[in-house]
């Protein structure tokens, strides 16, 4: 049963990485289905992140620090659900989620210098929200998470026949763990 109507447009944030991202969306709600459309504010920023290499065992090395390039669509499509107070909805970016890693040769060959790179994309984007509208059904407030995504490293500058650098960006391996963050949402 869907206590509120959420039809119309809305305006907010989400946290990733410590920062606040906004967001905006406009939906319609048929009984307790809710489909539309999100935009965000922000598509393209940098993070510093540790990578696990594949085969660091073998490999005798730890994580290694690297600066992650992010680019994701703009636009979005949403789709979801509307039970009483709880709102549940996967947002699909329209487009490729495109990133590129950038590490020192050094994590790899002590004494080296400069830098190596790998670009990667993701066809199908997706993230999962679920949140609980407050007692006017003018706010939502909850949590999104990002699944686990398998990505295939190209291009950048990283040299194939260095069997160390294969294994820090390795074809498929699997980069993005999964992530998660908290979400408010007002009607506009």
């Amino acid at each position: 049963m869907t206590q509120h109507d959420l039809t119309g447009t809305w305006r907010g944030h989400y946290e990733q990485n410590g920062q606040r991202r906004g967001i905006s969306m406009r939906v319609l709600q048929r009984g307790a289905l809710l489909i539309g459309a999100m935009h965000d504010d922000e598509t393209m920023w940098v993070t510093k992140e540790e990578l696990q290499p594949v085969d660091h065992d073998e490999v005798g090395i730890g994580p290694v620090a690297v600066d992650l390039l992010t680019v994701l669509p703009a636009e979005s499509t949403i789709e979801g659900e509307v039970d009483g107070a709880r709102v549940t909805f996967e947002k699909r970016y329209r487009g490729k989620h495109t990133f590129t890693v950038f590490f020192d040769h050094a994590a790899l060959h002590p004494g080296a210098e400069g830098q190596a790179s790998a670009n990667a994309e993701i066809e199908s984007h997706r993230v999962v929200y679920d949140g609980q509208l407050d007692a006017t059904g003018d706010l939502l407030r909850g949590t999104w998470r990002i699944p686990v995504a398998t990505v295939a490293f190209e291009d950048g500058d990283v040299d194939p026949d260095d069997a160390e650098q294969s294994r820090i960006v390795g074809e498929n391996e699997a980069l993005l763990g999964e992530d998660c963050g908290v979400f408010e949402l007002w009607r506009e």
